[in-house]
């Protein structure tokens, strides 16, 4: 009965994941998911491409290096 209270335990400490990791891996899911959105923007803009949208593309582009580097 040790063996299986100790299994029982084991998945009860999983299922309770506070770690920092987890913490981590939804901060790097969340960077991904803007670096997605601001590419998908870069993309757009290029299709056509003025002035001010060079310069927006440029802002976009510093952003995706800040959440890249941070």
């Amino acid at each position: 009965k040790t063996m299986e209270f100790s299994s029982i335990k084991y998945k009860w400490a999983n299922s309770m994941d506070n770690s920092p990791l987890k913490y981590l891996k939804m901060d790097a899911e969340k960077r991904l998911n803007k670096i997605q959105e601001l590419s998908s923007m870069i993309v757009t803009l290029k299709k056509n491409t003025t002035v001010d949208s060079k310069k927006t593309i440029q802002k976009l582009q510093q952003q995706i290096d800040e959440l890249i580097h941070d």
